[in-house]
């Protein structure tokens, strides 16, 4: 069993890998931060 893990990835278009997440895995957009030089933190949670 594996209990909560975090796992950063980063990716050029985040939009396109949390609907990834979203639509093959079950995730939930949990949170989103916009940071500096355009860039943007998205925090997906998946449940088992």
């Amino acid at each position: 069993m594996i209990g909560k893990t975090r796992v950063m990835l980063y990716a050029e278009d985040v939009e396109i890998l949390s609907r990834f997440f979203i639509e093959k895995l079950g995730a939930t957009i949990s949170e989103t931060i916009d940071l500096p030089e355009a860039c943007q933190s998205t925090i997906v949670t998946i449940s088992s």
